[in-house]
């Protein structure tokens, strides 16, 4: 599994792992604060609680036989909530007097004044004439230790439903915080060649400005980067055309000369290449317009106009292949430039003269719903193929007459133009395909 490198998504985490951190530590530090400070209070209340008792059971002895038999205190309350026990001793440590829940032996070997620890006993001594009647009075250290963590918990429990919690608002703050870098990436993403519009910054975080002017200059040498190419291609669109034209009336002036057979063929030959080289040209000034040339979207054309102008024109030049044209009468209107769209319709019939077998049929089809189609048997195509055909220089067939441009550019022109291109190649029999080149345009409303 990748691990995720997201940035947002580490601070998110480091953040909760600091606030877990100090969560545990305020526990450390609240659960010990808590422990000395119940110590402190019930120290005070054995120690008030002895103090108490020391004149009364003074009194009481006094007043009672002189024996060392112990007296046991009748019961009171239950020791649930009876915590604290005392017993009266002598000065030789027998127990005199003792409440009901405390043990019947000695609390401690030795009586020492003051608080002391002896047996699980937490134990505050005091003592009167003369050292000859000790009160002790003492609590369970079990008691102490469960009385710390009830109150421990009392803020424990709470703090471990807020952590979820503030996990949760951390999230969703990171999430928030992160909004304008992902508005920034949508924006950068949305540019191409066709729209090098600079970002606006003033709706940008300072922490992002930086990125978003070095994009902004990147934009800026791209944008005249492309501007050059296209003055380039304007001007080899003047520079190529006119000596190509020249050299082809030559041509044509030299064939109808009466020449020797083997100069009248070398003429032939001259005289393809050069229509060879001119078409070229020609694909290439159409790939760089559709590089270059945003269309104006409010263009509107009519679909089966521009499609039977341009079908009827390669009739004329194709003598020998039969054109079917499956048009409506009052086609749709489109959203296209016209000569854009005379571009797509001459290279989608110009593919399919190409590549399909001499003396066939190729039809051109185009609905009400703005669709234009083109369809002619070839030799067979897998779908690898098919899914290729939109790029550069990539041909179905390396025997055909075509460049591998045509369909790029049909693919860029319609992507411009706010429409949709589907290609389809079924097999129809051994060695057999029949291609389909679907375009919908955008109906004009």
């Amino acid at each position: 599994m990748k691990r995720s490198n997201s940035i947002f998504r580490k601070l998110a985490a480091s953040i909760i792992t600091l606030l877990l951190f100090f969560a545990l530590a305020a526990f450390a530090a609240g659960t010990f604060t808590i422990h000395r400070e119940l110590n402190e209070a019930m120290d005070r209340t054995l120690e008030q609680v002895a103090r108490r008792l020391l004149p009364l059971a003074v009194d009481d002895l006094m007043a009672q036989d002189k024996t060392n038999a112990a007296r046991e205190l009748a019961q009171a309350v239950s020791m649930e909530h009876q915590p604290a026990i005392f017993q009266i001793r002598n000065g030789e440590g027998n127990v005199l007097i003792r409440s009901h829940e405390a043990p019947a032996e000695p609390l401690s070997k030795k009586l020492r004044l003051g608080f002391s620890e002896s047996d699980g006993w937490h134990i505050f001594t005091v003592e009167s004439l003369g050292g000859s009647v000790y009160v002790q009075v003492a609590q369970r250290q079990s008691y102490r230790r469960e009385e710390t963590m009830e109150a421990a918990a009392g803020f424990v429990y709470p703090m471990l439903a807020l952590i979820p919690l503030s996990a949760f608002a951390i999230g969703l703050i990171v999430r928030r915080s992160a909004q304008p870098v992902k508005l920034l990436w949508t924006e950068i993403d949305q540019r191409h060649g066709d729209k090098l519009t600079s970002l606006a910054l003033d709706s940008i975080p300072d922490e992002l400005q930086g990125i978003a002017r070095s994009v902004n200059g990147l934009m800026s040498r791209l944008a005249a980067s492309i501007e050059a190419e296209r003055e380039f291609s304007a001007n080899a669109a003047h520079e190529l055309r006119t000596p190509l034209a020249g050299a082809l009336a030559q041509i044509e002036i030299l064939k109808r000369a009466k020449l020797p057979k083997p100069e009248q063929q070398r003429v032939e030959e001259v005289a393809r290449a050069l229509s060879n080289l001119g078409q070229r040209t020609e694909k290439l000034l159409q790939l760089a317009r559709s590089n270059y040339d945003q269309l104006p979207q409010s263009t509107v054309c009519n679909l089966s106009l521009v499609t039977r102008l341009v079908a009827d024109e390669i009739a004329r030049r194709s003598n020998d292949r039969d054109l079917i044209l499956d048009l409506p009468a009052n086609g749709p209107q489109v959203q296209f430039d016209a000569d854009a769209l005379a571009i797509v319709v001459r290279n989608l019939i110009e593919n399919a003269l190409d590549y399909s077998p001499e003396n066939s049929a190729i039809t051109v089809r185009v609905t009400e719903s703005g669709t234009i189609e083109t369809e002619n048997e070839t030799d067979f195509i897998s779908p690898e193929v098919v899914e290729r055909l939109t790029a550069r220089y990539e041909r179905q067939d390396k025997r055909g007459d075509g460049f591998g441009l045509g369909l790029a550019i049909v693919s860029r022109l319609v992507r411009q133009a706010g429409g949709d291109m589907r290609l389809q190649a079924e097999q129809i029999s051994a060695g057999r395909s029949m291609f389909r080149a679907k375009i919908q345009c955008v109906v004009a409303v």
